[in-house]
């Protein structure tokens, strides 16, 4: 009986590895659209099916799986499923600028930035704090920084910093 030579086994494994990869991608990859109607806004897929049913006050695209969406007054993440992911915690405030007002930026790098009058920090994906500091303002993470401005006594000073919260460089003076 013949055994199997080393090299056909691995070549094997590799190919149903990628395959497996290709599966999951394909799967984290469904993509939703974002739609309104009669002042409701849910979800369609690529062929106009309503997937997500027309409920929410404001709707944005989905990042990394996640949407922001609206809902009485409330700022919420929402999965592909519509199932509530990040619970209400971020009001949208009111209109005059109130100092409760709250914006959430997308998920990137699997964190959000979140906004308000006083302060910025992020948020992973289960809604917990994982990044502070005395940002005033936090751009999303892109190749594993981000941009903020904090606050001194010079004026606002820009300075990029990493997954941890700390200061990578700052922007000349």
């Amino acid at each position: 009986m013949r055994t199997p030579r080393p090299s056909y086994i691995c070549a094997a494994l590799i190919a149903l590895l990628f395959a497996l990869e290709c599966r999951a991608q394909q799967q984290a990859g469904k993509t939703l659209f974002p739609v309104e109607k009669n002042d409701k806004w849910g979800f369609i897929d690529r062929t106009g099916k309503i997937v997500i049913p027309l409920q929410f006050n404001g709707a944005n695209d989905f990042h990394e799986g996640l949407a922001l969406v609206t809902a009485n007054g409330k700022k919420l993440f929402v999965d592909t499923f519509g199932h509530v992911v990040i619970r209400p915690q971020f009001d949208t405030g009111k209109d005059d600028n109130s100092a409760d007002l709250r914006i959430c930026a997308p998920f990137s790098e699997g964190v959000a930035a979140i906004h308000n009058c006083d302060q910025t920090f992020f948020i992973d994906k289960t809604g917990k704090t994982v990044i502070s500091g005395n940002f005033k303002y936090a751009s999303s993470f892109s190749g594993g920084l981000a941009g903020v401005e904090t606050m001194t006594e010079n004026g606002l000073l820009e300075s990029y910093i990493d997954k941890t919260g700390k200061t990578v460089w700052e922007a000349p003076k």
